[in-house]
């Protein structure tokens, strides 16, 4: 449900409110890529630049491509 909510934040811009969400559902299962990866633009778009590539690289590590992509194009 967490994930869910956050998403909807998340495509509809509110950024700041999607980040909790995300985080929420990352508490409850932190294996799971995407979240990470959601969590990390929103963060990016927040300008928490720091905290998006953290998270970006969380989610590349666990295999998630869009992450890899995205991460190489922001954090350098």
């Amino acid at each position: 449900a967490y994930f869910s909510r956050g998403r909807i934040f998340y495509i509809e811009g509110n950024y700041e409110k999607a980040i909790p969400e995300f985080s929420m559902a990352i508490k409850l299962k932190s294996n799971f890529a995407e979240p990470y990866y959601l969590r990390g633009l929103a963060e990016y778009y927040s300008d928490k630049k720091d905290a998006a590539c953290l998270d970006l690289k969380q989610a590349a590590d666990f295999g998630y491509l869009p992450a890899t992509d995205v991460l190489h194009q922001i954090c350098k």
